[in-house]
């Protein structure tokens, strides 16, 4: 009988909120516009690859990176922004979004490191690692 009580409170307290179960944001492949990686890299260091997009206005932010690694000289990054689609009202501003993934330079060589852009493009850029 208390389990049935307390079912039926939590039915009631809960039934006037929104629950997390959708976000307001849809997440689309970012339309990279510019990408920055250093020329060359020592074996086994760290790196960063920073992509930069923008967006229509205040309703876009930077979403997730998808890391993709081809073999240990190449990588495919899909980077993501996401589109706030809920009620509430969006600045007019067209931000800039920095999306940044550090990679690991695990064998000499020269390292592919191939963005895809919205629309099907590619950014490619080259890292020698000594």
């Amino acid at each position: 009988m208390k389990r049935f009580v307390f079912v039926c409170c939590a039915a009631l307290v809960f039934s006037g909120c929104d629950l997390p179960f959708e976000s307001d944001y849809r997440s689309r492949v970012a339309g990279i516009l510019e990408v920055t990686t250093p020329d060359t890299v020592g074996v086994g260091s760290e790196f960063e690859v920073v992509m930069l997009s923008t967006g229509s206005n205040g309703c876009w932010r930077a979403g997730r990176s998808v890391v993709h690694q081809v073999n240990p000289l190449s990588v495919t990054i899909i980077p993501y922004d996401e589109e706030y689609v809920g009620e509430n009202a969006c600045t007019q501003d067209t931000p800039t979004l920095r999306h940044s993934i550090h990679l690991l330079a695990s064998v000499k060589g020269t390292l592919e490191v191939n963005v895809q852009r919205a629309g099907g493009g590619v950014i490619q850029r080259t890292v020698v690692v000594r």
